[in-house]
């Protein structure tokens, strides 16, 4: 739990995802819907490590995705990164009644957003596809690093996209908790790498992580 709450505090492959604000809003939308499929907050253990609960990676994955952790919403979607912040607290503290009001406000904007997610795969290899294709995107983008994480980033809307989809695929491969994905624990060790880096905004770090990503990407 409090290793939880520093980490928000700190704040090739298969997969090509839709180079949009709605990609990662998409995304994070059908992690919360298949987060309420599963157990209910009270029964969650929100304590980070390599045996996370898997609603925790969810739920952490979605929030970074939608600008919780970053802090920088995405285009168009004020709305849900409003509700991420909450669930974000709500992880952070434990807070169960706090989960639950980030969780019933995430679905219910999700619903009204007009995106569909129905068909997007938030299975283990779907979603490591998808961390891939992020991870491809921002290492294709002409940014620098510096444009779009710490003190000299730029506050437009690509760069804000560009830093959560760096956070995102940081969340789905387990980074932001420490959670190890099964039989992939390098990209888990990477992935934690670049959830360090980006909170410290340290370029080289950031780099360093997205490459070897790319790299055990490719080699799968």
């Amino acid at each position: 739990m409090a290793a939880f709450a520093l980490a928000l505090a700190l704040t090739g492959c298969t997969s090509e995802p839709d180079e949009s604000a709605g990609g990662p809003a998409m995304y994070a939308c059908a992690l919360v819907a298949e987060i309420r499929t599963g157990a209910a907050p009270e029964s969650w253990d929100v304590q980070p490590g390599p045996d996370a609960d898997p609603e925790l990676v969810s739920a952490s994955a979605a929030i970074s995705l939608l600008g919780a952790v970053s802090g920088a919403p995405l285009e168009g979607h004020d709305d849900l990164f409003s509700s991420a912040v909450t669930l974000g607290s709500g992880l952070a503290d434990a807070d169960t009644a706090v989960i639950h009001t980030g969780l019933d406000e995430l679905d219910t904007t999700c619903d009204r957003s007009g995106l569909a997610w129905d068909d997007a795969d938030t299975s283990m290899a779907g979603r490591l596809d998808y961390a891939c294709g992020l991870v491809s995107a921002v290492r294709g983008d002409d940014s620098a690093v510096e444009d779009w994480i710490g003190a000299g980033a730029t506050t437009n809307d690509r760069e804000h996209l560009i830093a959560n989809e760096a956070f995102g695929a940081a969340g789905l491969l387990g980074g932001t908790v420490a959670w190890q994905l099964p039989d992939h624990e390098e990209l888990s060790d990477a992935a934690q790498r670049l959830f360090t880096g980006l909170t410290r905004a340290e370029p080289e770090s950031i780099e360093g992580a997205l490459t070897t990503i790319d790299d055990l990407c490719a080699d799968r």
